[in-house]
This record gives structure tokens, sequence and C-alpha cells, in this order.
């Protein structure tokens, strides 16, 4: 890492294509698509996935825990980050649509990368200025690994995951008793229309 903290992606991280696959045979196997996760990085349940069987002699690429999902097509820059409360999505394969971002430093924190990414202004104005493609936005795979990311030290990493993640969990217990409010006020609602 140079000693301005500015860096080039493909020096921290591998960005890895993925092949075309055959959905036409069902597997075990989790093929993920861009619609599989939300933007806030969180996978839908496992009964909306695609599951197929590769080739024996299919080579691709699987994804592994802490990889992180970079759409490359469509809504460009859409994140996710594999975590071990998804493990099960381990061993899964991706659409084309995809790449893959797999950590290749010590000195990176995949989870520090993956809300670097999905969050930083200077990332997403240097996406949009590499994106291609006015009807289906695009961007290519040399593109993104020219991306510059600003990389302090692994103690400092370490520490803004953990003040994001904390707020993060108290955005979703807020939004969790949000929506617990708005089903007791529903509730009453139509209870009160049957009164009348």
């Amino acid at each position: 890492v140079n000693q301005d903290n500015q860096i080039q992606l493909s020096e921290i991280a591998d960005v890895i294509a993925s092949k075309r696959q055959s959905v036409r045979e069902k597997g075990r196997v989790p093929y993920i698509r861009i619609g599989n996760y939300q933007k806030t990085g969180i996978f839908g349940p496992k009964s909306l996935f695609s599951y197929i069987k590769p080739e024996a002699t299919d080579n691709t690429v699987r994804v592994r825990i802490n990889d992180i999902l970079f759409s490359n097509t469509g809504t460009v820059g859409k994140t996710a980050i594999v975590r071990k409360s998804f493990g099960w999505i381990e061993g899964g394969i991706v659409a084309p649509q995809i790449f893959i971002l797999r950590v290749k430093s010590t000195q990176v924190n995949p989870s520090y990368l993956y809300h670097m990414i999905s969050k930083s202004q200077f990332i997403k104005y240097q996406i949009s200025n590499f994106t291609r493609g006015t009807t289906i936005p695009r961007i290519s795979k040399s593109d993104l690994e020219n991306i510059v990311v600003s990389l302090p030290d692994l103690k400092t990493q370490q520490k803004t995951v953990n003040n994001i993640e904390k707020l993060e969990t108290e955005r979703d217990e807020l939004q969790q008793r949000m929506n617990e409010i708005n089903e007791i006020v529903e509730g009453e609602i139509a209870r009160m229309k049957n009164i009348v």
C-alpha cells in the first residue's frame, strides 16, 4: 500500500468474472443472480435461488466466505459480502452479470473493502465514470480493477467496520420495531373498521 493510502483495486483484490452456466439441469449448487441480494447486501431467502448442477469438467470459480459480489450489468455496483451467516451460499456460482472480488492482501479487511465499495461516494463516482451503455449499463473487469480505493491501516479498517456494523444493527433493530408497530396499527385500523 502506498503512503497516501490510495491504491488500485487490482493490487488488493482479484476481480473474477464468471462464465455463463446452464440453469436447465437442477442440482444442489446455488446460482446467484443480481436479484438474489438487496442493495443493503442482504441475501434473499434460499427458496428464491435457483440450484444448478454444474458440469463435472467445469472449473468455474465458486463463491467463498468473505467474497464480495459486485453487479457489473444493469444495476452496476450493487454489492453483497458472503458472510458466515450466509454460509449456505459458499460454493455457489454467480451469474455472468456479477464479478467476484476476492481480497488477496493480508492488509485488507474484506468487510472494510465491501463497505468502501458499497458506500463511498468517491468510489461510486469512479464506478459511474467507468460505466458504459445507456440502455443496459455495464462496467468492464479491467475498469473495475482500475478503481482507486483509500486504504488505512488494518486496525483503522477494523474499527471502521465495527462502528458501521454496530450502527447497521441498531438501524435493523429499529426497522424491525417499526414494522412491528405498523402491523399493530394496521390491526387496530382493521378492528375499527369492523366496529363501525
